[in-house]
C-alpha cells in the first residue's frame, strides 16, 4: 500500500488553517483551489513581513483571481510594488504617493509558491527568474506583447507602475526581492543544493543582471518552518532601542498611569536614527501613519534650514535649539535612564527633521534631538496629540478634527454585533495586529475600502471606486470624510460591499464588483437619490437633522435585506446579465488583453455602458 504524503508538512498546517478559516471560510473544492489558497497565504505573510510589517490584503498581492483564471501570470504568483512605503497597484495611487515627495524609495517584491513540491524544478525556477527579468525595466510593456502572451492584467498594470515609477523625478534605484515558498520541505534554504549549478549561478548573479534598475536584487528560499515561522513573528508590534547618551530625561508629570513613563530628552542623532531606521539603512515609512503631514520635500522652508545648519560642522550643535523636536507615541515605554525601548510606537510630528537626519546620517556628531515620548494606548489621547502637535501644518485644525470625527464615528458604529456579519474599521494601520479582533481578516475593512465603497454605492461613480479613491480621501473639494455626510452610509456602503466580494456574488465579473455594488444599493433602496440630495441641499440645521434620521432609519432596513443572501442574489441578476453582455462587446474590451479588466472598468464610458445594457 502507498505511503500518504501530506501536501503540506505539519508544522505549517495550523497556521495554514487560520489563514483560510480568515480568509477563504468556503471549504475548498479541491487540491487546486488549496495551492491557489496557499498562494496567497505566502503573498499575505512574506511580502507583508518582508515590507516592514505592511497590512495589505492577499488580493492586492495575487496576479490571478482564482483556480479558474486561465490568463498568464508570467510564472509569478504574487507582486507588490512599494512606493516610499505604500502599495501602489495602479498608476492613479502612484501619482497620488508621490505628489508631494521628493525623495522616491521603491521596492517591488515577487513570489511564487509550490505548495506539496518537495523536489525543485529547474525549469520552474527558470520560468520564474525570466518573468521577473522581463518586468523589471523602465518602458511599460506593449500591446502586442501583452496579447500574445495572454498576461493578465493584475501583471501588466504592476509592471505599468514599476515602470513609472522610475521614471519620477528623485526615485532611486529600487530594491527587487524574489521569494520561493513550499509546503513540504522544512527550511526552503535546503533547495540550495537541489537546484542544478546553472540555476544557481544566475541567482547569484541577479543583482549583476540588474543593475541598470535596481539598487540591489536579494532572493531567498521560504520552506514550511520557515513560512511558519513568519506567520508566528507577523504582527507583533514594532519595537525600537536607543541610547540617550548620558543626557539627562525630564519624566512628564504622571497624571494618570495611562501617561506614566512618559519623557522628554535631548537623543543624540545617531541613536534617533535607530527610531526611524531600525534595519539601519532605509527609513520605516511605517512609523509616519500616524502624521498629518507626509515629507515636503527638499524645497521647503524648514527642511532647507534643517539641511543647512546639519551641513555646516560649525552649526551642527545648535541644532536643538532651532528645532522645535519630535513627538513619538508610543504603547508601553521600558528602559532606565541610559537606555529606552519604545514598543508599538508612531511618530505623530516631525517628519521634516527624520528625514533631514536621515539625510545627514553620517554627519551627527555633536547632534542631539529633542524628542517627546509620550506612552498612552487611549486612542483618544492618540488624536488629541496628533491634532495639538500638527496644528501648525497646512491641513487646517478643522480638517483634521473632521477626518478624525467622521472616521472615529464610523469606527464605533463598525462595533455593532446585531447584524449578521459584522465588521471591523482599521481606522489605524495594523491596529487589529496588534490588538486581535474576534472578526476574520476578509471582513476587516480599511479607509479605502469604506472610501471605495461609499464612492461606488453613494455617489454612483463604481468606476472611481475601483481605481481612484484616493481623490475621495485626500484632504481636498471631494474628500468624503470631509463631506458631513450621516456616518450610515458610510457603513452600509463598506457593510454592502464586503458581503457582495465575499460572497462572490459578482460570479465570473470580479472586475465589475464595483459595479455591483452601484446596482445592489440602487436596487434596495431606490428613493435614496432624492432623499440624498434634500439631505445636501438643506440649509438649516434644523432641517438637516430631521432628513440624517430618515436616512439612518432606511439604513437599518436595508441592512436587513442585505443579509438576506437570497435577496441580495435576486437584485443581482440584471447586474449579472449586463455583465455578460458587457463581455461580449468587442469594443470596450482591454486592448491588450482583450478582455474586461480593471484598466477599463475604471473609465466612465464602460459605466455608462453597463447601465444601459442594465436598463
Amino acid at each position: 500500500m502507498p505511503k500518504y504524503s501530506p501536501k503540506m508538512k505539519p508544522i505549517l498546517r495550523g497556521w495554514f488553517d487560520a489563514f483560510q478559516k480568515d480568509f477563504f471560510p468556503e471549504p475548498t473544492k479541491g487540491k487546486n483551489e488549496e495551492d491557489f489558497i496557499f498562494e496567497n497565504f505566502c503573498n499575505y505573510y512574506v511580502i507583508n513581513s518582508y515590507q516592514g510589517l505592511a497590512n495589505n490584503s492577499p488580493g492586492d498581492y495575487a496576479t490571478s483571481e482564482g483556480v479558474d483564471d486561465k490568463s498568464c501570470d508570467f510564472h509569478i504568483d504574487g507582486i507588490g510594488v512599494f512606493v516610499n512605503g505604500i502599495l501602489c497597484s495602479t498608476i492613479d495611487e502612484l501619482e497620488a504617493t508621490v505628489e508631494k515627495s521628493s525623495k522616491i524609495e521603491v521596492s517591488v517584491h515577487f513570489l511564487q509558491a509550490k505548495n506539496g513540491k518537495d523536489n525543485l524544478d529547474a525549469g520552474d525556477l527558470n520560468s520564474f527568474l525570466e518573468g521577473v527579468s522581463q518586468f523589471i525595466s523602465d518602458v511599460p510593456w506593449n500591446d502586442n506583447f501583452v496579447t500574445e502572451s495572454n498576461i493578465n492584467e493584475h501583471v501588466v498594470e504592476a509592471q505599468s507602475v514599476f515602470a513609472e515609477s522610475l521614471s519620477k523625478k528623485y526615485t532611486n534605484k529600487p530594491k527587487a526581492y524574489l521569494h520561493w515558498c513550499v509546503s513540504q520541505r522544512e527550511h526552503g534554504e535546503e533547495f540550495r543544493s537541489d537546484i542544478a549549478a546553472s540555476v544557481s549561478n544566475r541567482i547569484d548573479l541577479l543583482p549583476n543582471e540588474h543593475a541598470e534598475f535596481t539598487s540591489g536584487v536579494e532572493f531567498k528560499f521560504h520552506g514550511a518552518a520557515d513560512l511558519a515561522s513568519v506567520a508566528d513573528s507577523f504582527g507583533h508590534q514594532n519595537e525600537c532601542t536607543f541610547g540617550l547618551g548620558g543626557n539627562p530625561i525630564v519624566n512628564f508629570p504622571a497624571i494618570s498611569d495611562e501617561l506614566e513613563d512618559s519623557f522628554f530628552a535631548f537623543v543624540p542623532g545617531d541613536e534617533f536614527l535607530k527610531i526611524i531606521c531600525p534595519d539601519g539603512e532605509t527609513i520605516d515609512h511605517k512609523v509616519f501613519n500616524e502624521n498629518v503631514r507626509d515629507f515636503l520635500g527638499e524645497n521647503s522652508s524648514p527642511f532647507k534650514g534643517m539641511m543647512d545648519t546639519l551641513g555646516r560642522p560649525e552649526e551642527r550643535e545648535y541644532f536643538s535649539f532651532r528645532n522645535n523636536g519630535v513627538t513619538v507615541v508610543a504603547g508601553d515605554i521600558t528602559g532606565n535612564s541610559r537606555k529606552k525601548t519604545l514598543h508599538n510606537y508612531q511618530i505623530v510630528n516631525g517628519c521634516q527633521t527624520s528625514n533631514a537626519l536621515f539625510e545627514n546620517r553620517d554627519n551627527l556628531d555633536d547632534v542631539f534631538v529633542p524628542v517627546r515620548c509620550i506612552k498612552t494606548k487611549d486612542s483618544d489621547v492618540l488624536d488629541s496629540i496628533t491634532l495639538s502637535t500638527n496644528s501648525q501644518n497646512n491641513v487646517t485644525t478643522s480638517d483634521m478634527a473632521s477626518r478624525t470625527k467622521s472616521a472615529r464615528e464610523l469606527e464605533r458604529v463598525c462595533r455593532r454585533d446585531d447584524v449578521a456579519s459584522p465588521i471591523a474599521f482599521e481606522r489605524r494601520e495594523g491596529q487589529f495586529i496588534r490588538i486581535p479582533i474576534n472578526i476574520p481578516k476578509n471582513r476587516i475593512l480599511k479607509k479605502k475600502d469604506f472610501t471605495s465603497a461609499y464612492v461606488s454605492c453613494v455617489l454612483r461613480k463604481p468606476h472611481h471606486g475601483i481605481g481612484y479613491w484616493d481623490r475621495y480621501q485626500n484632504g481636498k473639494k471631494d474628500d468624503i470624510w470631509l463631506s458631513g455626510a450621516p456616518t450610515s452610509l458610510l457603513y452600509l456602503s463598506g457593510y454592502l460591499m464586503n458581503s457582495i466580494i465575499r460572497n462572490k456574488l459578482f460570479g465570473d465579473f470580479s472586475a465589475l464588483k464595483f459595479h455591483f455594488g452601484t446596482v445592489a444599493f440602487q436596487e434596495l433602496w431606490p428613493e435614496f437619490p432624492a432623499i440624498f440630495d434634500r439631505y445636501n441641499s438643506a440649509e438649516k440645521f434644523e432641517e438637516k437633522l430631521r432628513l440624517e434620521a430618515i436616512i439612518n432609519d432606511h439604513v437599518e432596513k436595508v441592512l436587513k435585506l442585505v443579509d438576506q443572501k437570497n435577496i441580495l442574489e435576486k437584485k443581482l441578476e440584471g447586474a449579472r446579465k449586463a455583465a455578460k453582455k458587457l463581455t461580449e462587446d468587442t469594443s470596450i474590451l482591454n486592448s491588450k488583453t482583450g478582455k474586461l479588466g480593471r484598466a477599463n472598468t475604471k473609465t466612465e464610458a464602460v459605466t455608462q455602458k453597463f447601465f444601459s445594457l442594465l436598463k
